[in-house]
């Protein structure tokens, strides 16, 4: 891209393309808050689809695409679209692998922010392999924090050397298609290891 005296048709404000976006052609999109414009370019895609990341959930957004061909001609902007944004969710799957001597018939539970951190209020279930999962939906781009218990504060987990563990944390993310794999292991239990 070059910098040149703006206009109008220009994708982005103060440049111009000067090379064409993939192998074949493309659209610019354009984005407007309300039905009729003005419009702001928001980005391109060489795709039938085209996701934006700027807009918030529960605004209504009016968009129009122009087609630029490989010699960079611009169509006229197609038909618009208007849509109302959503949040996305996003099934978050956590799996924990627990020390060996776990008592068996001991429930695993899921503490966090995301229900008011009770150790006992979210359980999990065992899985053929000996750890314990739990699918929770949780907005695209939370940041849950959270800790592994068997049902109270007295018996959450601790670090390797008995340590005190922060809380744990991920960034939730949509992904290709609104799934996410969250994999933990438990080194040590307060109650049994004697981590005090």
């Amino acid at each position: 891209m070059t910098k040149k005296k703006t206009k109008e048709r220009d994708p982005l404000p103060g440049y111009t393309l000067t090379e064409r976006i993939g192998a074949g052609g493309y659209g610019e999109v354009w984005c407007a808050e309300a039905p009729g414009g003005p419009y702001a370019a928001v980005g391109s895609t060489t795709a039938p689809t085209f996701t934006d990341g700027t807009v918030a959930a529960g605004g209504q957004y009016a968009y129009v695409v122009v087609a630029v061909d490989t010699s960079f001609n611009r169509s006229a902007r197609s038909p618009e679209l208007v849509v109302a944004a959503t949040k996305r969710e996003v099934q978050v799957t956590f799996s924990v692998t627990l020390p060996d001597y776990t008592p068996p018939g001991d429930t695993i539970f899921l503490a966090g922010d995301f229900q008011g951190w009770n150790p006992g209020g979210t359980p999990m279930t065992r899985a053929d392999d000996g750890s314990w999962t739990i699918t929770l939906a949780f907005p695209d781009g939370a940041t849950p924090q959270y800790k592994y218990t068997r049902g109270s504060w007295d018996a959450v987990e601790k670090d390797s050397g008995c340590g005190e563990i922060p809380n744990r944390t991920i960034t939730v993310a949509y992904g290709a298609d609104g799934t996410q794999r969250v994999a933990d292991t438990v080194a040590k239990w307060r109650d049994i290891d004697r981590c005090g």
